[in-house]
């Protein structure tokens, strides 16, 4: 296949890493910032200034699929070029700014017959997929609390909603399918771009399941962790961990005014060690070769991007539920 690679920053430097592992893929990249050109060691990879110089010359092999590794203002603009032009497209989270511009993409990307998929890395984490895997022993879902901090990356043109709680909603969405009932948010800005860098994100689910988000960029330490609390047990997930997966047969019951309190067994299961970011682009090219949907398509992006758009709304009302 014929792939573009559009950026070549710190993440797009990531994926072009991962690109290298796959044999059959002719690869170019557009990127702007000559100074970057000098960091591709590969004499196989053609590089471009604009994706514009690609689409309109027609010497050129036409691209079956675009991965989009640049800054989230450039997104929609981006994607709906490329849609349009008939190729599939990967883009890194937040697929857009707004839930009506991903609504835009979803629909151009059906006209055209094409994938349009969004990189929720952590949907293809080996850790998250076990969780889900687990479910049967885990029981009822209790509970999601989620710590996600650094010292770090600070952006400029976003908050820590979209940048950080995003994982989070899209672990969520993927481990449960549906939308919470209601979001309550709340955070502080600490710097000059005035964007939101420390908040608390609650959710509230239907069913009785909740969940709490902690994301900040201004932490002294790194810390990626969920806690999963269900009926029967209770899963931990460590990102910075080589045990990624703990799973504690841990529980309580109440026999009249007493609970009894059960602390068994601690099991922490093989995780192939396999890097999301080769997952998922097995995934996407899988999708472009044999006409599979996308698992975090356009409709996926959509559910994420309301969650983080009412975690928006509520932060701005200082905490007040915004009802989905």
């Amino acid at each position: 296949m014929n792939i573009c690679l559009l950026g070549y920053g710190y993440w797009g430097s990531n994926v072009f890493r991962n690109l290298q592992k796959f044999d059959d893929i002719t690869l170019s990249i557009v990127e702007p910032n000559t100074e970057n050109w000098k960091k591709v060691k590969d004499d196989s990879v053609s590089l471009y200034f604009g994706i514009d110089e690609i689409l309109s010359n027609p010497y050129l092999k036409k691209i079956e699929g675009a991965i989009i590794c640049t800054s989230v203002s450039t997104h929609f603009e981006l994607s709906k070029k490329l849609l349009q032009n008939k190729i599939n497209v990967l883009c890194q989270k937040p697929l857009v700014e707004t839930v009506a511009q991903a609504e835009e993409l979803t629909e151009i990307a059906k006209e055209n017959g094409v994938k349009l998929m969004t990189a929720f890395t952590y949907v293809y984490n080996q850790g998250i997929r076990k969780i889900s895997q687990l479910f049967p022993e885990i029981g009822k879902k209790y509970y999601y609390d989620s710590t996600r901090i650094n010292l770090g990356i600070i952006q400029r043109d976003t908050n820590v909603f979209w940048d950080l709680f995003v994982h989070d909603a899209a672990i969520l969405y993927y481990l449960t399918y549906k939308l919470p009932k209601f979001i309550s948010a709340v955070g502080a800005c600490h710097n000059e771009n005035e964007f939101i860098d420390v908040a608390n994100v609650s959710l509230g689910y239907e069913d009785g399941f909740s969940a709490h988000c902690h994301v900040n960029w201004i932490s002294p330490i790194k810390n990626r962790t969920i806690i999963f609390g269900g009926e029967n047990k209770m899963v931990t997930f460590d990102d910075c961990s080589s045990e990624k997966i703990k799973i504690y047969d841990t529980g309580f019951s109440k026999r009249g005014g007493v609970f009894d309190y059960r602390t068994g067994d601690i099991v922490i299961p093989k995780i192939d060690n396999t890097e999301a970011i080769e997952l998922e682009l097995n995934h996407f090219f899988g999708c472009i070769k044999y006409g599979m949907e996308p698992l975090t398509n356009g409709e996926f992006s959509i559910n994420v991007l309301k969650m983080v758009e009412a975690a928006n709304q509520s932060a701005k009302e200082n905490g007040q539920p915004v009802y989905l």
